[in-house]
């Protein structure tokens, strides 16, 4: 609709969302280094304030770099500045049952991609391009900013212990000092990790370097199946239904893969999550009919939301509570480097060959 009312191409309004993607990943890593000094409750706001203003002042827009600003770089950075600090403020509030939590909460952010993309077509459809930024973007103000206003960054702000800590016992005046800490604030004292000295060790560049090909591998098949599915001669409605599916199954992957985790540990969970990802996509190239894509939408969509909420879980038990937002947002700003290289190669091997041989196998080997 934006490029149809200003007579755009699409490659320059597709151009906000690569921006707003890469503004994304610097905000992450940047938001990381500086949320603990400012605050991760106060992080939340502004980035949640960012975000919806960059879509209220888009609705303004009369030209592409206005847009570019707006969407591209603003509501970019307000969204990349949300996760880090969330995952530490998760991590403080619970000690047991993390990765159930953990994907539960992260979940919406998959159902956000299910669920916004269709009001928005509906909010277009009823009104215009415009009311539908300007509609989303009070709507994202006003229920980010009363969310973080309600956060409370630690149990202990309110008189709570993280769930799963054991009962303290009463302390005299006396001892009142040498009272335990809860179980989350043990680990950052047991440990003292900073970003640091955590970049210095191998566990850091093993997580790094997993988040980075993992990111690769479904950025290939998520950006390519589409298309790869009309190729094939299956009605765009029904490969449109596809990811859908596969969105639905990526909460359900989140939830379950967090679930599992707390059972049989977050290395297991996330390699069966990964392996669950990686295998459908050679899965692809002998897929011909509509309940091949099918099954690629149920086993991709469970390992891809089955892998995210696993990083952050497994970074607190490596590296304590101390490190946990720089380190994830430096994770998230991997993360969005590799989903922009998977993209890319994944269509310059097609370009080059003119086949998804090439582009799937890229996939799978990542």
């Amino acid at each position: 609709p934006i490029a149809k009312y200003f007579s755009w191409s699409r490659s320059t309004v597709s151009l906000a969302y690569s921006l707003n993607f890469m503004a994304f990943g610097a905000s992450a890593l940047a938001v990381g280094q500086i949320a603990g000094k400012i605050g991760f409750r106060r992080t939340i706001f502004v980035g949640g304030f960012l975000y919806g203003l960059g879509l209220f002042l888009g609705s303004f827009s009369n030209n592409s770099y206005e847009l570019y600003i707006f969407y591209g770089f603003l509501a970019g950075i307000g969204t990349g500045a949300l996760y880090g600090p969330m995952a530490t403020i998760i991590a403080y509030w619970f000690s047991t049952r993390k990765g159930l939590v953990t994907g539960l909460i992260f979940a919406g952010s998959g159902a956000g991609t299910i669920l916004f993309p269709s009001l928005g077509r509906y909010l277009i459809a009823s009104y215009d391009w415009r009311s539908a930024f300007l509609i989303l973007g009070l709507g994202a103000i006003f229920i980010n900013s009363l969310a973080a206003l309600l956060l409370k960054e630690k149990p202990k702000d309110i008189g709570l212990k993280a769930y799963g800590d054991q009962e303290f016992s009463e302390t005299s005046e006396m001892d009142g000092l040498n009272s335990a800490l809860d179980a989350s604030e043990r680990s950052i004292s047991a440990h003292n990790w900073t970003s640091r000295s955590a970049a210095k060790t191998k566990a850091y560049w093993s997580l790094m370097f997993t988040y980075f090909f993992c990111c690769i591998c479904h950025s290939i098949t998520l950006l390519h199946t589409f298309s790869y599915a009309a190729d094939l001669g299956i009605a765009r409605n029904i490969a449109a239904f596809t990811l859908s599916l596969a969105g639905v199954f990526i909460i359900i992957g989140r939830v379950g893969f967090g679930a599992l985790a707390d059972i049989i540990g977050c290395r297991r969970s996330l390699l069966l999550a990964l392996t669950s990802q990686t295998f459908v996509a050679i899965w692809l190239l002998f897929s011909r009919d509509v309940w091949n894509f099918y099954i690629w939408a149920i086993f991709f969509g469970l390992g891809y939301g089955g892998t995210f909420a696993q990083y952050p879980v497994i970074t607190r038990d490596y590296f304590g509570l101390g490190p946990l937002a720089s380190i994830f947002g430096s994770q998230m700003g991997v993360s969005t480097a590799a989903m922009a290289i998977g993209g890319f190669f994944g269509s310059f091997f097609y370009d080059l060959t003119g086949s998804y041989t090439a582009t799937f196998t890229l996939s799978f080997f990542s």
